[in-house]
């Protein structure tokens, strides 16, 4: 995978992440933590690996 594609993901993910948490609704459901986890983690491990290839 390119840098650039590896960056584009890793952006969308953290704009994704920035919109679900601007729309954080009164009561939020299990659902709703266990995406907005997900997302977290995904984001996370995306950032590892983007910083451990292209150093």
């Amino acid at each position: 995978m390119t840098k650039n594609i590896f960056a584009g993901i890793i952006a969308t993910i953290a704009c994704v992440l920035v919109w679900t948490a601007s729309n954080v609704p009164g009561s939020t459901g299990f659902g709703f933590v266990a995406a907005s986890i997900g997302l977290m983690a995904a984001y996370v491990i995306g950032q590892y690996r983007y910083g451990k290839n292209y150093r």
